[in-house]
């Protein structure tokens, strides 16, 4: 499939795992990975500017649609820095965090009627060695494309404006034994707590964010008299929306790594509420262990639950400090007091904090994640979680 994407219809791509949940009767789940690799989705749009790339497309339909294509990998194209000749056996390029491998193939391209394609032997840094050497001239600026095999719906729609066909949108289901390939993925480089990544990058607020609370409860009502309620867990479940904007290849590369390596709903982490759940109303000394809180009624609803004993504390500049709290105690009408498990090392006063945020341990609420590429290098992804009962 040599025609090129429109990017007015921005292209999606989905990642898909599969997650066996066991939930006991007070809300403990247990987490099955399914399955070992990603299956990917690519969508992508097609504007045909002639009837003859309509008619091209047609026949591509009519003929193909049941068989396997190579599948350009639109967002992760590259251009050649200088002139490549025939006969040539390297591709002078950055590799870094596109969706290269040995044993695949790229697409030198010109336009839809003019392209290469040839297998990778290995990838380098700075280069792509193929097993094959190329057979045409190609000049600086030719796009370098990488390939996936794929398969078309089994329902393919296009528009018509006219007599002329229009354009089309098709989502590949793309080869599941390959999955995100590894030169797309970086570490996430996010701090660990308590054995668990914390996603610190705030969400886009562009977007509104609505949390939910849910309790499992059990109303038991014959429907001639009182109702009673049986509670199966000793806290509500928070559910939220987590919009995010990432914008460069090597953050992107960052957070395909941390998407990876949840396996869907499988793997959880630590996630700030980003809230003002708690301010600090006392200067506090570099070896005070207590603070001085606003009254928010901690001591008497939550009492160091398991899953709000955790803060984390954003400074007005620096990286966030994490602390757990480890006893709560009444002060008065306008304020209580917390302990947390470890001093600041430093003397804190009230204005020292942008916000102190409750650290919640939550999961992925689905399998699948869908992601928008706005360009190449902007992505955005949008995705839920679900708060995890400790």
């Amino acid at each position: 499939m040599t025609f090129s994407p429109d990017w007015s219809d921005p292209p999606e791509e989905q990642l898909t795992w599969k997650t066996d949940v066991l939930r006991a009767y007070e809300g403990l789940e247990q987490r099955i990975q399914l399955l070992g690799k990603a299956r990917r989705n690519l969508a992508f749009s097609y504007l045909f500017e002639d009837a003859r790339q309509g008619s091209i497309f047609q026949s591509l339909v009519w003929g193909w649609q049941h068989r396997e294509f190579a599948v350009p990998v639109w967002m992760d194209q590259a251009w050649l820095g200088l002139d490549l000749e025939p006969g040539a056996v390297v591709i002078p390029m950055a590799t870094s965090f596109l969706d290269l491998a040995a044993d695949q193939a790229v697409m030198l391209w010109g336009d839809h009627d003019e392209w290469e394609i040839v297998e990778v032997d290995t990838v380098t840094l700075a280069s792509l060695n193929l097993k094959q050497p190329t057979k045409s001239a190609w000049p600086t600026g030719t796009r370098v494309v990488p390939m996936r095999l794929g398969h078309m719906p089994k329902s393919v729609e296009w528009k018509r404006d006219n007599a002329l066909m229009a354009g089309a949108r098709v989502e590949w289901s793309l080869d599941p034994t390959v999955g995100i390939g590894i030169n797309r993925l970086a570490p996430s480089g996010l701090p660990l707590y308590r054995g668990y990544e914390v996603l610190t990058e705030e969400p886009d607020w562009s977007l509104d964010v609505g949390e939910s609370a849910e309790r499992d409860i059990d109303a038991i009502d014959f429907g001639t008299g009182l109702i009673d309620y049986d509670a199966h867990t000793d806290a509500p479940e928070f559910s939220r929306p987590f919009n995010w904007l990432i914008k460069g290849r090597e953050a992107i590369a960052r957070f395909m790594g941390f998407i990876d390596a949840r396996r869907g709903r499988c793997i959880p982490f630590w996630l700030p509420t980003y809230s003002r759940d708690m301010e600090q109303s006392q200067d506090a000394s570099a070896s005070d262990l207590s603070v001085r809180i606003r009254n928010v009624l901690y001591s008497t609803h939550i009492v160091q639950h398991h899953n709000r004993c955790d803060l984390a504390f954003y400074p007005l500049a620096g990286a966030p400090i994490f602390r757990r709290i480890t006893g709560s105690a009444p002060g008065g009408m306008d304020h209580e007091w917390i302990t947390l498990d470890q001093s600041f090392g430093q003397a804190r006063a009230t204005s020292d904090w942008r916000c102190i945020s409750y650290l919640s341990f939550v999961r992925l609420d689905q399998d699948s994640l869908r992601m928008v590429w706005e360009t190449d290098d902007l992505l955005r992804a949008s995705f839920r979680v679900k708060e995890v009962l400790l």
